[in-house]
């Protein structure tokens, strides 16, 4: 029931890189009484003051921070939203340690030209590997108006099935570049021993040495990216059969 949810927003940044700003923040929760589930901050770079991302020490500093003083302070859990690099968009921008030093990592990604958002669970410090989530994004009117009489709208997930997903997933690339670049990648998965593991810019450079323009490439690229490969630890593999 939202109207006795307790949900407390902040609606300004946070430097969790400073220890006075946090401590700041944990003695407002504590004046509101609220003893947290779930802390969330969005984003990494907005809350961070003038944290170096790329710096593995002042990364770790900087979850330590949050780790000691707000998460076993409230023996809560605390979700750091954050986003990938332009060109590793299977792995969070920046420092390795900002995956090493949490629990969890997830993947979130919309397919492009719809409404459809999988999560990915792969990166989890204490248990196996779990089958992505798929949601799709829907319109809500919240039932009011705007200054110029339009309606007021949100998006809210609803789960969706990924028969559905899976079913356009089988399917071969739309343009002429793509499957190219598809076709590539699976001759070279199929004159390797182990599976492969592409950055979105190993994936580029396949393209570009295959005559592709840069900016060709680099579209095909990220269109498989988005939609014709998995998400992985270091970048993206071929689906596997079944997938």
């Amino acid at each position: 029931d939202p109207t006795t949810l307790k949900i407390a927003i902040l609606e300004r940044r946070v430097n969790f890189n400073d220890e006075v700003e946090t401590d700041a923040l944990v003695e407002a929760i504590e004046i509101l009484g609220i003893n947290p589930a779930l802390v969330v901050i969005d984003t990494l770079s907005k809350n961070s003051g003038g944290l170096d991302e790329n710096s593995n020490s002042e990364v770790k500093a900087f979850i330590g921070n949050i780790d000691n003083k707000v998460r076993r302070r409230f023996s809560t859990a605390v979700l750091i939203c954050h986003h990938t690099g332009h060109s590793e968009a299977g792995r969070a921008r920046g420092a390795s340690a900002l995956e090493a030093d949490t629990d969890a990592a997830y993947i979130i990604k919309r397919e492009p030209t719809t409404r459809i958002v999988t999560v990915s669970r792969e990166r989890f410090k204490d248990s196996a590997d779990l089958a992505p989530l798929t949601y799709q994004a829907e319109i809500i009117d919240l039932g009011d108006r705007d200054e110029f009489d339009q309606p007021v709208t949100s998006i809210a997930l609803v789960p969706a099935d990924p028969e559905m997903v899976s079913a356009r997933a089988e399917g071969q690339p739309r343009g002429g570049q793509q499957k190219t670049l598809l076709r590539l990648l699976r001759r070279l998965a199929a004159e390797s021993e182990s599976e492969l593991i592409w950055t979105s810019g190993d994936l580029a450079k396949i393209g570009r040495d295959a005559g592709m323009p840069r900016a060709t490439a680099r579209d095909a690229a990220a269109s498989l990216t988005g939609f014709y490969l998995v998400a992985t630890v270091g970048g993206y593999r071929l689906k596997r059969a079944g997938e």
